[in-house]
């Protein structure tokens, strides 16, 4: 029996609190910690927490959320915590604009990368070279769903991996709402930092991107080894 693509679910809000419970928060206070003291790193935590709880939604000028729109749900979901910590590095820390990049940068990097290990499926080059072209792309385009950022793309599969343009991303449209442009691509460095992993089966390449000013977000991956670029 040839091998299969595995099974790619919906998005759910469920799985995204899970992630925040078991990973995210594991994920990111160390990422703090590695930039600042100890006495700082506490006072952004608990920025971060009194914000969540007590201060006006850094979303609110997008509108409200879409109770229908799990995929706007779970972009919403990512960019709050960034915003919220983003101010409490610059108001209560008054973190050089260097320093507070710095911080951020290891945060969203750290986070986004264990993000994409939970959801990027596991496949196989043979179960890969196995399936169909139409295959191939409803497994990429289910798996763009549970990322939440992905509007809009062109998909493009080989046998040797898959290439797809990003058109539409809904990070890159609610940092420019928001007059923050700046923050979109800390989003984007934290794929290089999941492909660069040294147990990556992929290899990862991207010229350009929408938050640097480029038309699409241009991702190529490849089998690692494989003779062509997808």
């Amino acid at each position: 029996m040839s091998p299969s693509l595995p099974t790619v679910p919906d998005p759910t809000r469920g799985w995204m609190l899970r992630f925040e419970a078991l990973h995210g928060h594991r994920t990111s206070l160390p990422a703090i910690f590695r930039h600042l003291t100890v006495g700082q790193a506490v006072r952004a935590i608990a920025g971060v927490v009194q914000r969540q709880a007590f201060g006006p939604d850094p979303l609110a000028a997008l509108g409200p959320d879409d109770p229908d729109d799990v995929e706007d749900w779970l972009a919403r979901r990512q960019l709050r915590p960034l915003l919220w910590l983003d101010e409490t590095l610059s108001s209560d820390l008054q973190l050089s604009d260097e320093d507070r990049v710095a911080v951020l940068q290891e945060v969203v990097g750290a986070t986004g990368a264990a993000f994409l290990g939970q959801l990027f499926p596991e496949i196989t080059p043979e179960a890969w070279q196995a399936a169909s072209n139409e295959s191939r792309e409803t497994l990429v385009r289910r798996t763009f769903r549970r990322f939440g950022n992905i509007a809009e793309a062109d998909v493009f599969p080989s046998d040797t991996g898959v290439g797809f343009d990003v058109r539409r991303c809904r990070f890159h449209r609610m940092v420019n709402a928001l007059d923050r442009p700046d923050l979109g691509p800390l989003f984007c460095e934290a794929d290089f930092v999941y492909f660069s992993r040294p147990n990556s089966t992929y290899s990862f390449e991207r010229s350009t991107t929408r938050a640097n000013g480029g038309e699409v977000c241009d991702f190529r991956l490849t089998w690692k080894g494989g003779a062509d670029d997808a």
